[in-house]
């Protein structure tokens, strides 16, 4: 079935995996985010 996707997975699963690498480039959006606007400029 489904699996729920929670705010601290203590295993990495390849179903969690996309998940997670989605929660670390939204956490991270802000300093990407600036890097890539400073380059760009």
């Amino acid at each position: 079935g489904p699996v729920p996707i929670q705010p601290r997975p203590t295993t990495v699963n390849t179903t969690n995996a996309d998940s997670n690498v989605v929660i670390l480039l939204e956490s991270d959006d802000e300093t990407e985010n600036d890097r890539t606007n400073r380059l760009a400029k």
